[in-house]
């Protein structure tokens, strides 16, 4: 295992794989979320079906309401 350098700077809470690995998710403090990985199905949610190789924030906003926030995923 190594670092992920693009984390360095990030306050990051959780981290989320599927049972292989080929996709994952990121939580920070301040309720960012990050996907990266592969992305066949936009199991990613960035709105595109390409393959993503380094973290890339996810927006969300628009599916929560009322001071929600995304505080677990499940990865397929």
């Amino acid at each position: 295992p190594q670092p992920i350098q693009f984390f360095r700077d990030k306050n990051i809470a959780r981290l989320f794989c599927n049972s292989q690995s080929t996709h994952m998710f990121a939580i920070s403090v301040d309720e960012k979320i990050y996907a990266w990985g592969r992305n066949f199905s936009y199991q990613l949610g960035l709105g595109h079906r390409a393959d993503v190789r380094i973290p890339t924030l996810v927006d969300w906003s628009s599916y929560l309401t009322g001071g929600d926030a995304v505080k677990q995923i499940v990865c397929g």
